[in-house]
């Protein structure tokens, strides 16, 4: 998923550069993901680990746009203590099993005589270390004092640029707004998802995510922008066409669908079923903003 922010994150929490992808790197994310859960399995999707930095400190002011990412698809998100207030760092926590004669010695070493590093106790027992002869790996985030984690979190927070609206400090009103959305929004706590395309005069966006989450007769109608630059677009309809083959002709022409734009405008939109198969819905997005349009079938 980092890819398409331009980054790779390994294993062990190291970050590096790498080419930026399309938003196709996450569908097929997402694809292969499910495929590996038997059907109708409830997926809890986590933010970050203990190992990995927060998503502040990875995607920097794409930060907002991974959070409309992990609240607004089909899994369920577990987000990490501090990472709602913003902070790209966190102190270090006891990562450090020692003997009692290991403290008083104050030397730490495996069994090589050199200090050992682990992932986890259990990595630690696959390389034959006991309790007490290891060190658990941290996060490239943490910092080994709480002066030094305060220091580093201002000096991150100014570097994002609060004064043109990337502000950490108040990151968590997005949080908020966004579990908000998804408590009361049906189809973003149930619906399935159906990919769609964000197109232009030209082509499709290659960072515009566009897709629907349906149930019933419900719909949410998503749409994330992961360009640093604002955008305009239409969201091609057409893929839904399946979802109304249970009504005749005769009831679609008289079928009037209001969209509700829970992100954009304040005003409701009408449409009519064709219009909405048949044609496009045109809209536009900020900077990593999003837009959420619901309407009932």
């Amino acid at each position: 998923m980092a890819t398409v922010y331009g980054k790779r994150l390994g294993k062990d929490g190291s970050i590096v550069q790498s080419e930026v992808f399309s938003i196709n790197a996450i569908r097929t994310w997402y694809e292969e993901l499910t495929k590996t859960f038997p059907q109708g399995a409830i997926v809890i999707q986590s933010t970050t680990s203990h190992s990995w930095p927060y998503p502040a400190y990875l995607f920097r002011r794409g930060t907002w746009s991974f959070i409309d990412l992990m609240f607004f698809f089909p899994h369920i998100p577990m987000t990490f203590m501090g990472e709602t207030s913003g902070h790209a760092y966190r102190c270090n926590t006891v990562k450090r099993f020692q003997t009692q004669l290991e403290r008083s010695q104050g030397e730490f070493h495996g069994k090589n005589g050199r200090e050992a590093y682990v992932k986890s106790v259990l990595d630690a027992e696959d390389k034959f270390f006991k309790e007490g002869e290891l060190q658990v790996e941290a996060s490239v985030s943490c910092k080994e004092t709480y002066e030094d984690f305060i220091n580093s979190q201002d000096a991150f927070c100014r570097e994002i640029g609060p004064e043109y609206g990337y502000d950490l400090r108040q990151i968590y009103l997005h949080y908020e707004h966004r579990r908000q959305l998804r408590r009361t929004i049906e189809p973003l706590k149930k619906g399935r998802m159906i990919p769609l395309l964000a197109e232009h005069e030209d082509g499709y966006h290659s960072h515009v995510l566009a897709y629907a989450r349906v149930i019933k007769k419900e719909m949410a109608i998503i749409a994330t922008n992961f360009n640093e630059f604002n955008v305009y677009f239409s969201i091609n309809m057409k893929s839904l066409k399946y979802l109304f083959d249970e009504y005749d002709q005769e009831s679609l022409e008289y079928c009037v669908i209001k969209i509700n734009d829970h992100i954009g405008s304040a005003f409701d939109d009408y449409y009519s079923v064709y219009e909405i198969l048949n044609g496009q819905i045109d809209t536009s997005l900020k900077v990593i903003g999003s837009r959420v349009m619901c309407y009932l079938r």
